[in-house]
């Protein structure tokens, strides 16, 4: 079963010991009309890209039809704010299918903080998970990071790092 937003699930009949990621995206392409560089594909219910080995496990051990979650993948606007500028924020455009990684590297490159920056999405500190997906955390257009960015300072001879925010 494929279900994607705003549709009714799709069922595609394929042989567990005989599919292909490439088939399945080419269907999706061709019956849901989501072009092959635009498709998002998840396990629902777990933050996992699919690929043939996943797709394959799935099929073979799931007691029900399994459901495969596609998703469009678009621009959103990330909003940042600036504990340390006075709670500034910026706008920064980014995929939804990019990394948190991406992200930093995207923050970095619009000199809005450095690789020492501490990035929080809600009540959670996302900076460490440098691979996970933005989608897969939950991110939306317009949704809000707070970026703490650490600051050197000495103490009696002694280095260490105070964080703002």
């Amino acid at each position: 079963m494929i279900e994607t937003s705003g549709r009714d699930p799709i069922i595609m009949m394929v042989d567990p010991r005989n599919v292909s990621v490439e088939a399945v995206i080419d269907y999706i392409a061709k019956e849901i009309r989501i072009p092959v560089d635009q498709q998002i594909l998840r396990f629902k219910g777990q933050d996992t890209d699919v690929d043939c080995e996943s797709l394959t496990q799935m099929l073979l051990t799931s007691k029900q039809a399994p459901v495969l979650k596609v998703d469009k993948d678009r621009t959103i606007n990330v909003m940042v704010v600036l504990p340390s500028r006075g709670d500034e924020e910026k706008k920064v455009e980014i995929n939804w299918s990019a990394t948190v990684e991406d992200l930093k590297e995207k923050l970095e490159e619009r000199n809005i903080c450095d690789t020492s920056a501490t990035l929080r999405f809600g009540d959670q500190e996302i900076s460490g998970q440098g691979g996970k997906k933005l989608i897969d955390l939950g991110f939306k257009n317009k949704s809000e990071i707070i970026v703490s960015q650490a600051k050197r300072s000495t103490s009696r001879g002694f280095s260490g790092c105070t964080f703002d925010g």
